[in-house]
């Protein structure tokens, strides 16, 4: 592994190590959000949901900005790191999910009301 791949790494180590302190534990934080955007999306987040999603922001943010910028790089791994983390604290029946995610309305499609 590259000196540049530790040091990304390390990074992110020491970013989810160390930000406790000022944004509280990171389980407790990731559930409330997971709280407040299944309130507003209408259907349920977990905490892991919520790091996956951001790790999504980060690529994003890579891609529309300075792809170099390792930042992006070290907060999508410490997003995962926090996201398999929880993941294996907290199993998930993907049969379940996969059964919840697919009975759910696609958001912006037209809803089509059955006829009687």
């Amino acid at each position: 592994m590259s000196s540049m791949n530790h040091n990304i790494l390390n990074a992110a180590i020491k970013a989810t190590a160390d930000r406790g302190d000022t944004h509280g534990k990171a389980e407790e934080n990731f559930a409330h959000t997971a709280k407040m955007w299944s309130a507003y999306l209408g259907f349920p987040v977990s905490p892991t949901d919520v790091c996956q999603m951001q790790v999504l922001a980060k690529i994003s943010r890579a891609k529309t900005g300075n792809a170099n910028h390792a930042d992006h790089y070290i907060d999508q791994a410490g997003y995962s790191s926090l996201a398999g983390r929880m993941a294996t604290a907290m199993p998930v029946n993907l049969n379940q999910l996969e059964k919840e995610i697919m009975s759910r309305p696609v958001i912006g499609s037209p809803v089509v009301e059955e006829t009687k």
